[in-house]
């Protein structure tokens, strides 16, 4: 069984595909969800075949791409992005990233060809 657990700062931080992330929750905890506060810069399009994501922006502006539809963001924007659907931030923004299926992470983050 999972415990309770209480962060003030992340566990660490490391860069990833949409920017740099500060990782609160990940598969180590073994709880049922991930969740990081990134720094949306120089984002890549990726896509998860598996995890479902859930974005909520704290501060900043920008886009989101989302199957090649571009989508005007700022602070109080939330995002949902289900799996398969290649997406990418534009601009410069910090959101909290929450996703499901933690253990897939490091293994269900694919770029589209091409």
């Amino acid at each position: 069984m999972a415990q309770a657990i209480v962060r003030r700062e992340p566990d660490h931080v490391e860069p990833c595909p949409c920017g740099q992330s500060e990782r609160f929750f990940t598969a180590k905890d073994e709880a049922c969800l991930g969740l990081h506060r990134t720094t949306i810069s120089d984002a890549k399009p990726h896509f998860h075949r598996a995890m479902t994501e859930t974005y909520y922006v704290l501060d900043g502006s920008g886009a989101i791409w989302l199957d090649g539809v571009r989508h005007e963001v700022a602070q109080g924007t939330a995002i949902l992005i289900p799996p398969g659907v290649v997406h990418h931030g534009e601009g410069v923004y910090q959101v909290i990233v929450a996703y499901d299926h933690p253990e897939l992470h490091q293994t269900d983050t694919h770029h589209p060809e091409g």
